[in-house]
Parts: structure tokens; C-alpha cells; sequence
């Protein structure tokens, strides 16, 4: 297996076990909340987004409102994330319909 592919793998482990589910997407993805990940200091997790279909996960952001603003509305243009998890306007539409 390679490095990115092992990653994964254990991400998804993880997200399996530790993650609270508060979206969906018309193609099959999930978003959630790693409950693992809180802190006291800024009162906030990590938020992924996984896929149904190959299992792929990646990390978003970790505030609410910056995945809201910089992800859902297409503020932040993501370098290091999947083209399959980059939504167009109808896509961004389906999140919160869940």
C-alpha cells in the first residue's frame, strides 16, 4: 500500500469510530465531525469530508463557521484536497439536507 493510500485507511478507521455525521452531498459524501479531535482551547473539531463509494477522506477545516464560509460557499479555493470533493453550486446545495 502506499504512503496516501495507508493514511487513508487509518483515517477512515478513525472517522468510523469517532465521527458524528451532520451532512451529505449528492455524491455520496459525508461530513462529520471527528469528536476525537476537541479542545478546550478553541472549543472546536476537525470536520472531514469521506466518500461512500471509495472511502476517501480528507480534513476541511476545524471551525464551523470557516467550513461554512471557506467550503460551502467557495471562499477558499482547497489545494490539497480531492477534485471529487470540490462541490459546484448544486452540490453545496445538498449538504445541509440531511
Amino acid at each position: 500500500m502506499e504512503d496516501y493510500e495507508l493514511n487513508n485507511y487509518w483515517t477512515v478507521k478513525k472517522l468510523l469510530s469517532s465521527g458524528l455525521v451532520f451532512g451529505v452531498n449528492s455524491k455520496a459524501q459525508c461530513f462529520l465531525w471527528d469528536l476525537n479531535s476537541y479542545s478546550n482551547e478553541d472549543k472546536s473539531y476537525d470536520i472531514y469530508a469521506m466518500s461512500h463509494e471509495d472511502y476517501e477522506s480528507c480534513k476541511l477545516e476545524r471551525d464551523f463557521y470557516r467550513f461554512i464560509y471557506n467550503y460551502c460557499l467557495g471562499m477558499k479555493k482547497y489545494k490539497n484536497i480531492p477534485d471529487t470533493f470540490i462541490l459546484n453550486d448544486e452540490e453545496i446545495a445538498w449538504i445541509f439536507n440531511y
